[in-house]
């Protein structure tokens, strides 16, 4: 250690005094800069840019971070200033940001806090969470200097975007595929008009379109479903009857795979010029081809085109565009069979006989006096064995009742179809939509029926199971309106702890579910009022008593004329947590950054007793002040000046 060098004119306890003295400046330093040290591992470890604004000037200071977030160094930004805010906010928030300030000043909130877009050096938008709070103010009250930090919440954004895009896919999908249940032939092309309309919105594309080929030739192929995002020009009246030669390429390549998934025209193969060429006539940078299939042959295809600006399709945007061209590919094919059906009664007994559809013909009590090949090849029995049997009675046992009471009201013009399964010989299920009408066969009057196969249906709704069953998120299906549950996926047993069997049947109230349950009975009445609901936080308790937080949308869907709850639930406990953490170290940074201040400003001091006024209006001493904020412990000397004031003898000897 350095000796402590005395000058020669100091006595023994002026230089005592001298020593004691340098030795509590060096220790109040030493914790400032411990102080320092500590603010800046702070932000360091929150990873969040810091401001400091001075509200009456304009002045601001910004760290690093702040920059980084947007892509730029604080020396690319040059000067700093309120406006440079401003300069990089979204217009559209810039308003919002201001009311909330206004509010954070008068008093209303007691911290100010906006989530916004900022404009990133590269031309994309981040968003940042802005927090922050007034921590001194004028002698007339004005708020003077507000310190806050940035957090970049853009990932989380995404993901938030992502999920709400997912539940509208979910919803759109269910619609869809409800609006084609019992479709009759002639609404089959206002209703892919439609549903083509709903997915370019959801799916915000500029062109949808249909193409089936003229014929079983395929020589020829039209676009015959259109529709287009405003602004964009149609294409379907110039796009009749052209050759399928034109389009080899794509014919071809849909032929092989169902998906056809383009991002950029430009990148399109030599043999596909042709198609480059139309596609670019057209001005179409990036487009989607699905094929539309009978009987595991194309018979067209499901497209969407991107015209302003290059796009990549998600693969859950292609999965409901595949769903929705397997709906559209069976409705075509219904609607072509029920149309043959009614044009060629000429020929009615051999359709009847090659159409691969169960065909029964039943006399006025309703038995079978006639039934077509398909219904012996699907349902295991010889025309001699249906021949002996009545209609009803090829209904499995538990469900005859009802088949024959909705029979009456089909009888009565009140229903249109019979969605009730039929039973193979050996028992198995043959899941079915039934259509009956009146006619006569072999100059007697009999009811005719024509029961739709609908295993290519129960495809598409095992694909809907199957995104049920594996989604992440907690899924449920409850009753209206008793709110029992009816069906939970995997997500949903594996967080709550309980097995399917504690939970068919039971309500959520039954399982005491949720932390307050007054809430959740808000939420369902929401739900059945509006038909949806979105984004609404609530806590879950587990079957261990675990309290979990989750985000809840909702929305009613329709299953055979039975309407349901469908809930989802994304678990944000870990989310949660994690925004407690950060709240709890921005806390202590701006503990750290008021302990600094505190400091660094006017100190009141008594001209007479020394001692110093705190901002609660208390005096104490001065070494009681300093210690407590800056945590160093001081020692007592005493001056010459004092030392010859108080003790004149001591210093005479």
């Amino acid at each position: 250690m350095k000796p402590f060098e005395v000058e020669q004119d100091k006595n023994p306890v002026q230089a005592s005094f001298c020593l004691e003295k340098e030795a509590g400046t060096r220790k109040g330093n030493d914790a400032l800069l411990q102080e320092n040290i500590r603010l800046k591992n702070i932000i360091d470890g929150t990873n969040v840019g810091t401001w400091e604004w001075n509200v009456q000037t304009g002045e601001t200071v910004f760290n690093g971070r702040w920059a980084e977030i947007i892509g730029y160094t604080l020396e690319e930004i040059g000067d700093i200033s309120i406006k440079t805010w401003e300069k990089f906010a979204h217009p559209d928030d810039i308003a919002n940001s201001y009311r909330l300030l206004e509010l954070h000043f008068a008093g209303a909130i007691s911290w100010y806090e906006c989530e916004c877009r900022m404009k990133h050096k590269k031309g994309h938008w981040v968003w940042v969470h802005d927090r922050g709070k007034v921590i001194t103010r004028t002698e007339e009250g004005k708020p003077l200097m507000m310190f806050g930090t940035h957090t970049d919440i853009t990932e989380k954004k995404l993901s938030e975007s992502r999920m709400i895009k997912n539940e509208k896919r979910l919803h759109t999908i269910l619609e869809i595929s409800n609006s084609f249940l019992g479709l009759e032939p002639h609404k089959v092309d206002f209703a892919i008009e439609k549903a083509i309309g709903k997915i370019g919105q959801l799916e915000e594309m500029d062109r949808c379109y249909v193409f089936l080929f003229d014929d079983e030739k395929k020589e020829r192929i039209s676009n015959t479903h259109e529709w287009c995002a405003p602004g964009i020009e149609p294409q379907k009246e110039k796009l009749q009857s052209s050759p399928s030669s034109e389009i080899a390429w794509v014919i071809e390549s849909l032929s092989i795979k169902e998906v056809l998934h383009i991002p950029n025209v430009k990148d399109l193969p030599e043999k596909a010029a042709s198609e480059k060429r139309i596609f670019e006539d057209q001005s179409i940078q990036s487009l989607l081809l699905v094929s539309i299939l009978r009987e595991n042959s194309l018979i067209g295809f499901l497209g969407f085109d991107s015209v302003v600006k290059l796009y990549t399709w998600e693969e859950n945007a292609i999965y409901l565009i595949e769903m929705v061209a397997n709906i559209f590919a069976n409705a075509l094919e219904r609607r072509q069979k029920e149309i043959l059906l009614q044009e060629n009664e000429s020929n009615y007994r051999n359709f009847i006989e090659t159409i691969d559809e169960i065909v029964l013909i039943g006399d006025g009590e309703g038995k079978i006096i006639y039934s077509n090949p398909a219904t012996s090849k699907k349902l295991g029995y010889s025309s001699g064995e249906l021949k002996a049997k009545k209609i009803l009675e090829l209904h499995p046992p538990h469900v005859r009742d009802d088949a024959g009471k909705i029979l009456m009201q089909m009888f009565q013009g009140k229903r249109n179809c019979c969605p009730l399964p039929l039973v193979h010989k050996n028992g198995a299920i043959v899941p079915v939509e039934t259509r009956i009408w009146f006619g006569k066969w072999s100059g007697q009057d009999c009811i005719f029926g024509l029961s739709k196969d609908l295993s290519k249906e129960q495809e598409s709704l095992q694909k809907f199971e199957k995104l049920f069953r594996m989604n992440p998120a907690l899924m449920a299906i409850s009753s209206i309106p008793d709110r029992c549950f009816v069906d939970v996926n995997d997500a949903f047993m594996k967080t709550m702890g309980y097995s399917l069997e504690e939970i068919i049947g039971k309500s959520s109230k039954d399982l005491q579910f949720f932390v307050d349950q007054d809430s959740q009975d808000r939420v369902a009445y929401l739900l059945f009022q509006y038909g949806f609901v979105r984004g609404i936080e609530l806590q879950v308790r587990t079957k261990s008593g675990e309290i979990r937080d989750g985000l809840f949308s909702g929305d009613i869907i329709e299953s055979q004329g039975e309407k349901y709850f469908l809930t989802v639930m994304v678990d944000i406990t870990e989310r949660k947590k994690a925004e407690k953490e950060r709240e709890k170290m921005i806390q202590e940074l701006q503990i750290a950054i008021d302990q600094i201040k505190a400091l660094k400003g006017i100190v009141p001091i008594c001209a007479g007793c020394k001692k110093i006024r705190d901002d609660k209006g208390y005096w104490e001493q001065v070494e009681d002040y300093i210690a407590r904020h800056i945590h160093a412990e001081l020692s007592h000397g005493i001056c010459p000046e004092c030392k010859k004031k108080l003790y004149p003898d001591f210093c005479h000897k």
